[in-house]
């Protein structure tokens, strides 16, 4: 079972965290991943949340 606190693995941000967070925005998915993976969802926002990865999150179409 993922967790989201806030991360996939606890309070660290790992490269999953990540992961999840581009995986998120594959072809139509945000309403996909907020239906049926709520904890995917979390960990995506946590990431996105993060400021010292808004200019590359930007810069992808991530964010």
């Amino acid at each position: 079972q993922l967790s989201a606190s806030p991360f996939a693995f606890g309070k660290q941000l790992t490269l999953l965290d990540v992961y999840i967070a581009v995986a998120r925005t594959w072809g139509p998915r945000h309403e996909w991943f907020a239906t049926n993976t709520p904890n995917f969802t979390a960990v995506a926002d946590a990431v996105c949340a993060l400021p010292e990865l808004h200019k590359v999150l930007k810069a992808n179409d991530i964010i």
